[in-house]
Protein backbone atom coordinates (compact mmCIF):
# COMPACT_ATOMS: atom_id res chain seq x y z
CA UNK A 1 0.00 0.00 0.00
CA UNK A 2 1.13 3.42 -0.70
CA UNK A 3 2.56 5.70 1.66
CA UNK A 4 3.19 9.06 -0.73
CA UNK A 5 1.96 12.16 -0.63
CA UNK A 6 -1.95 13.30 -0.66
CA UNK A 7 -3.19 16.42 -0.61
CA UNK A 8 -4.77 17.03 2.95
CA UNK A 9 -7.79 17.92 4.41
CA UNK A 10 -9.35 21.29 5.26
CA UNK A 11 -8.61 21.59 9.26
CA UNK A 12 -11.84 21.33 10.60
CA UNK A 13 -12.45 21.40 14.82
CA UNK A 14 -14.04 18.89 16.69
CA UNK A 15 -17.68 18.37 16.65
CA UNK A 16 -20.00 19.27 19.71
CA UNK A 17 -21.89 16.43 17.93
CA UNK A 18 -19.07 13.91 17.75
CA UNK A 19 -19.35 10.41 19.19
CA UNK A 20 -17.64 7.04 19.26
CA UNK A 21 -18.01 5.97 15.89
CA UNK A 22 -15.64 2.18 15.54
CA UNK A 23 -12.90 1.26 17.28
CA UNK A 24 -9.60 -0.21 15.65
CA UNK A 25 -7.62 -3.73 17.31
CA UNK A 26 -4.13 -2.95 18.28
CA UNK A 27 -3.25 -6.23 20.43
CA UNK A 28 0.27 -4.40 21.59
CA UNK A 29 -1.38 -1.68 24.34
CA UNK A 30 -1.38 1.26 22.32
CA UNK A 31 -0.12 4.26 24.41
CA UNK A 32 0.22 6.97 21.70
CA UNK A 33 -1.22 7.59 18.14
CA UNK A 34 -0.91 10.44 15.46
CA UNK A 35 -2.27 10.98 11.96
CA UNK A 36 0.09 11.56 9.42
CA UNK A 37 -1.50 15.44 7.99
CA UNK A 38 -0.68 14.30 4.35
CA UNK A 39 -1.49 10.76 3.97
CA UNK A 40 -3.71 10.26 6.54
CA UNK A 41 -2.21 6.74 7.90
CA UNK A 42 -2.39 6.04 11.95
CA UNK A 43 0.63 5.79 13.74
CA UNK A 44 0.31 3.66 16.99
CA UNK A 45 3.32 3.25 19.57
CA UNK A 46 2.90 0.01 20.99
CA UNK A 47 3.79 -0.68 24.63
CA UNK A 48 4.27 -4.47 24.38
CA UNK A 49 6.25 -4.59 21.36
CA UNK A 50 7.86 -1.35 21.89
CA UNK A 51 7.50 -0.59 18.64
CA UNK A 52 5.96 1.80 15.86
CA UNK A 53 2.85 0.18 13.63
CA UNK A 54 1.33 2.27 10.69
CA UNK A 55 -2.58 1.75 9.96
CA UNK A 56 -4.89 2.09 6.81
CA UNK A 57 -7.47 5.08 9.21
CA UNK A 58 -10.36 3.65 7.48
CA UNK A 59 -9.98 -0.08 7.52
CA UNK A 60 -7.33 -0.66 11.00
CA UNK A 61 -5.24 -2.72 8.44
CA UNK A 62 -1.85 -2.50 9.24
CA UNK A 63 0.33 -1.08 6.41
CA UNK A 64 3.95 -2.23 8.25
CA UNK A 65 5.93 -1.56 11.52
CA UNK A 66 9.16 -0.59 12.62
CA UNK A 67 11.50 0.56 15.72
CA UNK A 68 11.80 -2.57 17.59
CA UNK A 69 14.99 -2.32 18.22
CA UNK A 70 15.26 1.40 18.99
CA UNK A 71 12.24 1.55 20.97
CA UNK A 72 12.08 1.55 25.11
CA UNK A 73 8.32 2.19 25.90
CA UNK A 74 7.46 4.44 23.32
CA UNK A 75 4.68 6.85 25.45
CA UNK A 76 3.68 9.30 22.73
CA UNK A 77 4.33 9.65 18.57
CA UNK A 78 4.33 12.38 16.20
CA UNK A 79 4.94 12.67 12.21
CA UNK A 80 6.15 15.89 10.74
CA UNK A 81 3.91 17.46 7.59
CA UNK A 82 5.93 18.00 4.32
CA UNK A 83 8.78 16.78 2.26
CA UNK A 84 10.73 14.59 4.31
CA UNK A 85 8.39 13.73 6.79
CA UNK A 86 9.44 12.12 10.25
CA UNK A 87 8.48 9.90 13.02
CA UNK A 88 9.86 10.74 16.39
CA UNK A 89 8.73 8.40 19.48
CA UNK A 90 9.53 9.56 23.29
CA UNK A 91 10.99 6.81 25.16
CA UNK A 92 10.03 7.61 28.72
CA UNK A 93 11.53 4.74 30.01
CA UNK A 94 14.62 5.32 27.19
CA UNK A 95 15.62 8.73 28.58
CA UNK A 96 15.48 9.86 24.67
CA UNK A 97 13.39 11.01 21.55
CA UNK A 98 13.71 8.34 19.04
CA UNK A 99 13.44 9.84 15.11
CA UNK A 100 12.64 7.63 11.69
CA UNK A 101 12.17 8.70 8.64
CA UNK A 102 8.79 7.87 7.55
CA UNK A 103 9.38 6.69 3.99
CA UNK A 104 11.68 3.76 4.79
CA UNK A 105 11.60 3.58 8.77
CA UNK A 106 15.12 4.14 9.15
CA UNK A 107 16.25 5.35 12.63
CA UNK A 108 17.82 8.82 11.85
CA UNK A 109 19.06 9.71 15.45
CA UNK A 110 18.36 9.73 19.43
CA UNK A 111 17.76 12.68 21.67
CA UNK A 112 18.64 12.42 25.23
CA UNK A 113 15.73 13.55 27.22
CA UNK A 114 14.85 13.04 30.84
CA UNK A 115 11.70 10.65 30.83
CA UNK A 116 9.99 12.10 27.62
CA UNK A 117 6.11 12.16 27.82
CA UNK A 118 4.91 13.56 25.09
CA UNK A 119 6.49 15.14 22.09
CA UNK A 120 4.57 16.98 19.03
CA UNK A 121 5.60 19.06 15.73
CA UNK A 122 6.60 22.56 16.42
CA UNK A 123 7.71 25.67 13.82
CA UNK A 124 9.59 25.63 11.31
CA UNK A 125 10.84 21.64 11.54
CA UNK A 126 11.51 21.61 14.75
CA UNK A 127 9.63 19.33 17.70
CA UNK A 128 8.18 20.37 21.13
CA UNK A 129 9.28 17.54 23.76
CA UNK A 130 7.59 17.34 27.23
CA UNK A 131 10.17 16.25 29.76
CA UNK A 132 8.76 13.96 32.97
CA UNK A 133 12.15 14.48 34.40
CA UNK A 134 12.63 17.77 34.11
CA UNK A 135 9.65 19.60 33.90
CA UNK A 136 10.43 21.56 30.94
CA UNK A 137 9.49 21.33 27.61
CA UNK A 138 12.27 21.35 25.13
CA UNK A 139 11.97 22.56 21.33
CA UNK A 140 14.77 20.46 19.32
CA UNK A 141 15.98 21.37 15.67
CA UNK A 142 15.30 19.04 12.76
CA UNK A 143 18.88 18.51 13.35
CA UNK A 144 18.74 17.14 16.80
CA UNK A 145 19.82 20.00 18.45
CA UNK A 146 17.97 21.73 21.57
CA UNK A 147 17.65 24.98 21.13
CA UNK A 148 15.26 26.64 23.34
CA UNK A 149 13.58 24.94 26.64
CA UNK A 150 11.46 26.22 29.78
CA UNK A 151 10.06 25.28 32.60
CA UNK A 152 6.35 24.42 32.58
CA UNK A 153 6.12 23.11 36.52
CA UNK A 154 5.74 25.12 39.27
CA UNK A 155 8.82 25.88 41.37
CA UNK A 156 10.78 24.05 39.07
CA UNK A 157 9.81 20.86 40.06
CA UNK A 158 10.00 17.59 38.25
CA UNK A 159 6.55 15.98 36.57
CA UNK A 160 4.99 16.61 33.64
CA UNK A 161 2.06 14.66 31.84
CA UNK A 162 1.08 15.95 28.42
CA UNK A 163 1.93 18.81 26.08
CA UNK A 164 -0.29 20.33 23.10
CA UNK A 165 0.60 23.09 20.58
CA UNK A 166 -2.58 25.19 19.39
CA UNK A 167 -2.89 25.07 15.75
CA UNK A 168 -3.23 28.72 15.15
CA UNK A 169 -2.15 30.77 18.03
CA UNK A 170 1.01 28.69 18.63
CA UNK A 171 0.61 28.72 22.38
CA UNK A 172 2.03 26.00 24.40
CA UNK A 173 -0.36 23.86 27.06
CA UNK A 174 0.80 21.48 29.46
CA UNK A 175 -0.63 19.55 32.13
CA UNK A 176 1.79 19.34 35.00
CA UNK A 177 1.96 16.53 37.84
CA UNK A 178 2.98 18.24 41.05
CA UNK A 179 0.17 21.34 40.57
CA UNK A 180 -2.11 19.35 38.07
CA UNK A 181 -2.35 23.14 36.51
CA UNK A 182 -3.33 23.14 32.85
CA UNK A 183 -0.56 26.34 32.19
CA UNK A 184 -0.41 28.06 28.77
CA UNK A 185 2.97 29.46 27.53
CA UNK A 186 3.86 31.72 24.28
CA UNK A 187 6.15 29.41 21.95
CA UNK A 188 8.82 30.97 23.45
CA UNK A 189 8.21 29.53 26.78
CA UNK A 190 6.32 33.00 28.46
CA UNK A 191 3.89 32.21 30.94
CA UNK A 192 0.43 33.42 30.02
CA UNK A 193 -2.34 32.08 32.11
CA UNK A 194 -3.46 29.06 33.72
CA UNK A 195 -6.89 27.03 32.92
CA UNK A 196 -7.91 24.74 35.11
CA UNK A 197 -7.05 21.27 36.86
CA UNK A 198 -6.83 17.99 35.69
CA UNK A 199 -6.85 14.79 38.32
CA UNK A 200 -4.91 12.18 36.25
CA UNK A 201 -4.39 13.43 32.77
CA UNK A 202 -2.46 11.62 29.93
CA UNK A 203 -3.54 12.62 26.82
CA UNK A 204 -4.16 16.35 25.32
CA UNK A 205 -4.58 17.82 22.13
CA UNK A 206 -6.08 21.77 20.98
CA UNK A 207 -8.31 21.93 18.21
CA UNK A 208 -8.52 25.34 15.75
CA UNK A 209 -11.78 26.66 17.92
CA UNK A 210 -9.39 26.31 21.04
CA UNK A 211 -10.67 23.85 22.75
CA UNK A 212 -8.75 21.18 24.50
CA UNK A 213 -9.72 17.45 24.32
CA UNK A 214 -8.32 15.40 27.32
CA UNK A 215 -8.09 11.74 28.44
CA UNK A 216 -8.35 11.39 32.02
CA UNK A 217 -8.13 8.63 34.33
CA UNK A 218 -9.48 9.86 37.37
CA UNK A 219 -12.77 9.62 36.42
CA UNK A 220 -12.00 7.58 33.66
CA UNK A 221 -13.62 9.67 30.58
CA UNK A 222 -12.61 11.92 27.74
CA UNK A 223 -13.66 15.61 28.02
CA UNK A 224 -13.31 18.61 25.98
CA UNK A 225 -12.22 21.95 27.93
CA UNK A 226 -12.55 25.25 27.63
CA UNK A 227 -9.03 26.92 26.41
CA UNK A 228 -9.44 30.21 28.17
CA UNK A 229 -10.87 29.09 31.66
CA UNK A 230 -10.45 25.40 31.60
CA UNK A 231 -14.55 24.91 31.80
CA UNK A 232 -15.62 21.24 31.34
CA UNK A 233 -17.62 21.76 28.14
CA UNK A 234 -18.65 18.02 27.54
CA UNK A 235 -17.99 14.72 28.82
CA UNK A 236 -17.45 11.27 26.62
CA UNK A 237 -17.02 7.96 27.59
CA UNK A 238 -16.76 5.96 30.98
CA UNK A 239 -14.73 3.09 32.58
CA UNK A 240 -14.83 -0.75 31.15
CA UNK A 241 -14.25 -2.84 27.90
CA UNK A 242 -17.54 -1.71 26.21
CA UNK A 243 -18.49 0.20 23.30
CA UNK A 244 -17.85 3.37 24.79
CA UNK A 245 -15.93 3.00 27.19
CA UNK A 246 -12.11 2.80 28.21
CA UNK A 247 -9.78 1.33 30.25
CA UNK A 248 -6.34 3.99 30.83
CA UNK A 249 -6.84 5.94 27.72
CA UNK A 250 -3.54 7.42 27.40
CA UNK A 251 -2.83 9.93 24.39
CA UNK A 252 -4.92 11.46 21.65
CA UNK A 253 -4.35 12.83 18.13
CA UNK A 254 -6.82 15.26 16.33
CA UNK A 255 -6.79 14.64 12.62
CA UNK A 256 -7.55 17.33 9.75
CA UNK A 257 -11.23 16.62 9.39
CA UNK A 258 -11.99 16.29 13.24
CA UNK A 259 -11.88 12.99 13.35
CA UNK A 260 -10.63 12.13 17.22
CA UNK A 261 -8.32 8.63 17.85
CA UNK A 262 -7.69 7.63 21.59
CA UNK A 263 -5.43 5.25 22.44
CA UNK A 264 -7.43 2.83 24.64
CA UNK A 265 -4.56 1.24 26.19
CA UNK A 266 -6.01 -1.55 28.18
CA UNK A 267 -8.56 -2.36 26.11
CA UNK A 268 -5.70 -3.10 23.16
CA UNK A 269 -7.35 -0.46 20.50
CA UNK A 270 -7.73 3.16 18.97
CA UNK A 271 -11.07 4.71 19.73
CA UNK A 272 -12.70 6.70 16.90
CA UNK A 273 -15.09 9.48 17.76
CA UNK A 274 -16.54 11.90 14.69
Amino acid sequence: MSLGKHPPSPVAPFSDDAKFVRSVAVAEAPLGVCVHPATGHLVVACDDDHCLVVLETATGTEVRRFGADALKRPFAVAVSAGDGAEVAAACVDGDQVVFFDWASGALLRKVPVARPVDVCAGRDGAWLIGSQGSGEVLEVSATGDVVRRFQVTVDARPGLKAIALHPTTQEVYAVTQSSEDIRVFTYEGEFVRSVGKLQCCAGLVVDVAGHLLVSDWSPVRLAVLSGEDGTELRKLGSAGRGPEQLRFPAKLALANDGTLYVADNDNNRVQVLK
